[in-house]
């Protein structure tokens, strides 16, 4: 059974990227997309290259994501137009930016 805890905001945000990271070595996930990652994606290239994960951050903002890590894949799209559609898997090498439209 899910058990609740009520906790201040400090207490989830500082346990954040733990808890991320072994979300995603718990349940093998290997394809990611962070949306709205920005300037600062939630994972670091270090973890994303030990465990040899496919990881894209999505930002309708070309200015945030250039603050952005050189090691990152990166996609500038807004998911919520009307006609977003997905790009393609990434075919470049990580760090270079896609433009999706």
């Amino acid at each position: 059974m899910m058990k609740i805890r009520y906790q201040h905001w400090e207490a989830a945000w500082l346990g954040f990227d733990a808890y991320l990271e072994d979300l995603i070595l718990r349940t093998g996930a290997q394809r990611l997309c962070e949306l709205g990652g920005g300037a600062n994606p939630a994972l670091f290239p270090a973890f994303i290259k030990k465990h040899g994960l496919d990881y894209t951050v999505l930002d309708i903002s070309a200015t945030e994501l250039a603050k952005a890590d050189a090691g990152y894949h990166t996609i500038i799209a807004d998911i919520a137009a009307e006609d977003f559609a997905p790009p393609p898997p990434p075919q470049v090498r990580p760090g270079v930016q896609q433009d999706a439209g």
